[in-house]
């Protein structure tokens, strides 16, 4: 039984170790013989727990990252057979692809899969999508070289029909589909404002032409699972309402209530849930990513999902790596910024921006809504906060001193303030639209509020490449953007001049994301794929930079990273010194598989 394999595997791994200590000579023989019965034990657990369900039985196991390695939060998916686990893992900072059987006791890295995120599988079962470097990727299960199917920004979740339609969802818009073979996202689904929606996520197709998605919204009410058919993807059927993504499996939808897993009969014909929902599984963990549950499953036979949040803190470091100690814990944290005067966190913790007094280490709130606020960017002279919320997204600015209503800026749309020039008089946002990737505009302000003589934004980079992340140089009135492009085919950080693009100077080399300056102007941060963090010094004229080789500072091991990068992972200290970093904690966080996972539902009477 379950508990009789549990004791053999523990039995299997425990003894390895203790036999070298005691017989060096022989360490090599006795540790192959127990990895031996340890697959041999996982082989035959397979064969008892994947008969018929009116045979097997349910077993539990649980699979470790690769060596010296962490799971990607969230990101991996059970083949459609029930016997292969594709998923990404990091290892050294450095993500990857990886493919391993249920049944056996290792995995294998699929080569050319940096930085891969949120796999999927076509429905044979012979190839694994995947997002990276702002594209939607595609390789066969057998490896060999990836190929790009789209760009891809801004993106949650992928879902492979067996027409061969992918379906992808965003983060602020509504479905998009792309043919597997290659070709350009179309818009499926739209928002719906009448219900404040902010986002379609995380879709899985349920039959050849029924897709279920997930939908963020500001009213409580419509945060829910959706169906559509593909052939009237504007009248959808709300499921169930629920705060994240569900899955179906073996005749049953899966969703998370409270910290736990819960499965109902779903009848795929009228799309409707029967009896009553049962647990199959607590904890189940949630992830950063706003509706992301650790959870996958295929045919019935295997679930696989996470049992436990990985854990971060804000924690500061110097420019040679080491720990100069602890702000507060961040693991509920998705975004934030240090004021200029580094006296001062704003983050989003829930649906709400919080303070954090850097010096007492004490947290008030600062906004109150329901519209998920987030990415929050600070004014010059520290008096505002500029941040993105409601359905579809805005830009709202709102005064520290809590006295001021927020005020809406500029356009609506998949928006992200990004830095405000010295003088305060200007904002560089980053926008995505159907006809491109990310572009960088410029918005005039004032005193915080959009300037009536100079309200229209205007473009300051729209090329076919995908440009994010653009950062003011600090002088009081700017004379350099920093920003990164995926020009070359990967993420590389640049600088031109402002207020008109001219010139350019390549900072990155080997590829970069998140370029951030040292407030004296002449130095230029950034996160390697690696995630070192770099340091790049200049020399600036009037017209012309010139740019020393990158040094590494220190390997930056920040939290839940994701495949989006519109949210900074660590902040600069005014002097230029010190890093503040929402960094992850080292600790063994494995996968939890229960077999044959139905039968839980029988032996508790759910479905007599």
């Amino acid at each position: 039984n379950a508990q009789d394999l549990k004791t053999a595997l523990e039995w299997a791994v425990e003894q390895a170790p203790v036999a070298v200590a005691a017989k060096p000579k022989r360490w090599w023989w006795i540790a192959g013989a127990a990895m031996l019965a340890l697959g041999a034990l996982c082989g035959w657990a397979w064969t008892r727990a994947t008969r018929p369900e009116s045979e097997g039985q349910a077993m539990r196991l649980q699979l470790l990252a690769p060596e010296g390695g962490q799971f990607v939060p969230g990101s991996f998916a059970v083949s459609p057979d029930g016997r292969l686990l594709a998923f990404a893992a990091a290892v050294d900072g450095k993500s990857a692809l990886w493919l391993r059987p249920l049944d056996g006791t290792a995995g294998q890295i699929l080569p050319g899969t940096e930085g891969a995120d949120e796999p999927f599988w076509s429905p044979d079962g012979r190839s694994i999508g995947y997002f990276a470097n702002g594209k939607l990727w595609r390789i066969e299960k057998t490896g060999g070289a990836p190929a790009a199917i789209c760009d891809a920004n801004g993106v949650t979740g992928g879902a492979w029909s067996r027409g061969g339609t992918i379906v992808v969802g965003s983060v602020s818009g509504g479905l998009r589909k792309v043919p597997a073979k290659g070709g350009v996202l179309e818009s499926l689904t739209a928002l719906d404002a009448s219900r404040e929606e902010n986002g379609h996520r995380y879709p899985q197709f349920i039959s050849e032409d029924r897709v279920l998605y997930f939908a963020r919204s500001n009213k409580e009410a419509y945060i829910a699972v959706y169906a559509i058919q593909l052939a009237k993807p504007l009248a959808p059927k709300m499921i169930t309402a629920t705060g994240g993504r569900a899955i179906y499996s073996g005749g049953h939808l899966l969703w998370r209530r409270g910290t736990g897993l819960v499965a109902q009969k779903f009848n795929l014909e009228n799309l409707q849930l029967t009896g009553e929902p049962m647990t199959v599984a607590d904890p189940v963990a949630g992830t950063f990513r706003g509706g992301q549950v650790q959870v996958s499953s295929a045919t019935g036979a295997a679930l696989v999902y996470g049992a436990s949040q990985p854990e971060s803190r804000f924690s500061w470091f110097d420019r040679a790596g080491n720990s100069l100690g602890t702000l507060s814990d961040a693991s509920s944290v998705v975004s934030f910024a240090l004021s200029r005067d580094g006296r001062t966190l704003v983050a989003s913790r829930g649906s709400d921006l919080w303070l954090c007094d850097v010096d007492a280490k004490v947290w008030s709130r600062f906004t109150f809504t329901t519209q998920f606020a987030g990415t929050p960017l600070w004014a010059p002279d520290g008096k505002s906060i500029v941040y993105r919320a409601g359905g579809p997204p805005r830009l709202f600015s709102k005064g520290t001193s809590g006295a001021d209503e927020a005020k809406r800026l500029g356009p609506s749309g998949n928006i992200f303030a990004k830095s405000w020039s010295g003088d305060g008089r200007v904002l560089l946002y980053q926008e995505e639209s159907a006809e491109s990737q990310n572009d960088l505009w410029i918005l005039p302000v004032l005193k915080g509020a959009v300037s009536d003589a100079n309200a229209k934004p205007r473009p300051y980079l729209r090329t076919k490449s995908d440009e994010r992340n653009g950062q003011f140089s600090p002088e009081l009135e700017p004379h350099w953007v920093a920003y990164e492009s995926n020009e070359t085919g990967r993420y590389e950080i640049y600088v031109q001049a402002y207020p008109e693009p001219k010139g350019k100077w390549q900072i990155s080399v080997q590829g970069g994301n998140f370029p951030a300056w040292n407030q004296n102007g002449n130095e230029i941060f950034y996160l390697s794929p690696e995630s070192k963090l770099m340091s790049v010094k200049l020399k600036k004229s009037l017209d012309a930079i010139a740019v020393s080789p990158a040094q590494e500072l220190f390997v930056a091991a920040v939290a839940d990273r994701g495949p989006i990068s519109t949210v900074y992972p660590y902040a600069v200290a005014p002097d230029g010194k010190r890093f503040l970093l929402r960094a992850a904690q080292k600790s063994v966080m494995p996968l939890e598989v229960i077999v044959n996972w139905p039968t839980l539902l029988k032996k508790s009477g759910a479905e007599k």
